[in-house]
């Protein structure tokens, strides 16, 4: 859910293709929200270990904590995305007055604050307000997924043979074992550049970016990794025996102004 809209906030910018990383929170924490037209609060309870697939699974818990608190469209976040820089922001947006937020009501939240892209306790500040950085673990790419399919399915097997020459094979034949789906999945970017990226492109450093908060110390985002393209959803990890990030210009386009790159991904849980 890259975008969101409220009775009176600006309609924000979407886009069709994008991937997040999941997020286990380190540490409990209590995030407690202030809508200041009321005034009310709302908490959302977070415990040591909790895990979202995805920036999109935790605000939709997120949102429906407010909901449940300030009734429906009160308080809302949702994604602020900047495909010319390759990345997404989170904004938070009430329907009147301001709003705060204190991230470590009780416990400790700044592992989940860093990963939302924010530095410190929102107060009293006016709505829509947007993080103070991009979210972690998120890339946006500008002109989308030219490809996005499974390119093959299999499952796991194995071959023994013996010293008389016979062998044996074992294989899952449980209906609810999943195929190994190594997906095609190859996106366009745009070459803008950003300020002090000298010989790259923003999307190209979102992208790396990206790739190097997944394998962070353990406190920002992990696999499994959710690819969102035309409303489809893909639960996906990497794929350890190709994992291979180098994106290229289309030929016939001027210089950095269309790249490609295809991504690695082996589905988990796949829409078809």
């Amino acid at each position: 859910m890259p975008s969101f809209t409220l009775p009176d906030a600006t309609e924000l910018e979407t886009t069709t293709t994008y991937l997040q990383g999941s997020f286990r929170a380190p540490a409990a924490a209590t995030i407690r929200v202030t809508y200041h037209a009321t005034p009310a609060t709302s908490d959302l309870v977070i415990a040591a270990g909790d895990t979202w697939e995805s920036l999109d699974a935790l605000l939709l818990e997120w949102n429906a904590q407010l909901a449940a608190d300030f009734g429906a469209d009160t308080v809302e976040l949702g994604i602020d995305a900047d495909p010319a820089n390759g990345t997404g922001s989170v904004v938070i947006a009430a329907d009147a007055g301001l709003v705060s937020v204190a991230w470590s009501q009780s416990g400790d939240g700044t592992a989940i604050r860093n990963w939302l892209g924010h530095d410190a306790d929102i107060v009293s500040e006016a709505s829509p307000y947007t993080f103070t950085d991009p979210h972690l673990g998120g890339w946006y790419p500008q002109l989308g997924a030219q490809t996005a399919r499974r390119a093959s399915s299999s499952r796991h097997r194995s071959i023994a043979l013996f010293q008389d020459g016979t062998t044996e094979t074992q294989s899952m034949v449980s209906p609810g074992d999943s195929d190994r789906a190594v997906l095609d999945v190859r996106v366009w970017f745009s070459g803008s550049h950003g300020a002090g990226r000298s010989g790259y492109t923003s999307t190209h450093v979102a992208l790396r970016d990206f790739v190097d908060d997944l394998f962070d110390d353990g406190s920002g985002p992990v696999e499994p990794i959710l690819l969102v393209h035309d409303g489809d959803e893909w639960t996906c990890r990497l794929d350890g025996e190709r994992v291979r990030l180098l994106p290229r210009r289309i030929e016939g386009s001027l210089p950095d102004e269309v790249w490609e790159v295809e991504l690695p991904l082996v589905g988990e849980a796949c829409p078809w």
